[in-house]
């Protein structure tokens, strides 16, 4: 088990479990999209950036670290006796410090920039990460005047048609056919703010058992 200071709460929490899964036990919310514990990690939406903070010699002191963390992929672990910060904790991280919040003011501006706010028309108005975040965590307005892409509805077979306006190419999909179907139907295509949900390889489109998963 490792003692651990999360925001001003003192934890005692297993080994391996990650800053989402540590927080969502205390009822702390760490917003994210790219996360799901079934599934691999790749930290691509950085939404759950968290503040750790460690020790540093030639102040003395501990402090915030350089960079933020993503708190699905930093790990809570037991130290060694001689690398406790403070003393006793094994680990310091805050989920609510003035660089986090600012981190995720930006980050949802950028996953917006595309995105068509057409929410009261949305089959998922009132269900959907991206409305609840963007009001909780989000500016509020938006400094960018690009041109938005609309790229068109794709049919990806007989069951599935994708609105990729509406698709934050978390990756979550592609993932859950690569690691749990193991059909791999499913990959990104063209590049930068272009990219996108499609079949990139051959694929006959024949639904798998786990489709509405």
């Amino acid at each position: 088990m490792a003692f651990i200071k999360l925001n001003d709460l003192e934890l005692e929490v297993e080994d391996g479990m990650n800053i989402i899964q540590v927080a969502q036990q205390v009822g702390i919310e760490v917003p994210h999209y790219c996360f799901h514990s079934g599934l691999s990690r790749p930290a691509n939406c950085r939404m759950c950036l968290v503040e750790p903070h460690e020790f540093f010699p030639p102040a003395g002191k501990i402090v915030p670290a350089r960079q933020l963390a993503t708190g699905c992929t930093t790990t809570v672990r037991t130290a060694p006796e001689d690398r406790k910060l403070e003393g006793k904790y094994d680990f310091i991280v805050r989920t609510d410090s003035p660089r986090v919040k600012k981190a995720r003011e930006n980050i949802l501006e950028f996953l917006l920039i595309h995105h068509p706010l057409d929410c009261p028309v949305c089959d998922q108005a009132g269900e959907c990460k991206l409305q609840d975040f963007s009001f909780n965590h989000g500016r509020g307005t938006s400094r960018y005047i690009e041109v938005k892409n609309v790229p068109p509805k794709k049919d990806l077979g007989p069951e599935v048609l994708l609105y990729s306006t509406r698709c934050i190419v978390c990756t979550r999909c592609i993932r859950f056919c690569d690691e749990v179907t193991g059909t791999g139907e499913l990959g990104i295509v063209h590049r930068g703010s272009k990219n996108e949900i499609d079949i990139p390889r051959k694929h006959d489109g024949t639904p798998t058992q786990l489709l509405d998963n």
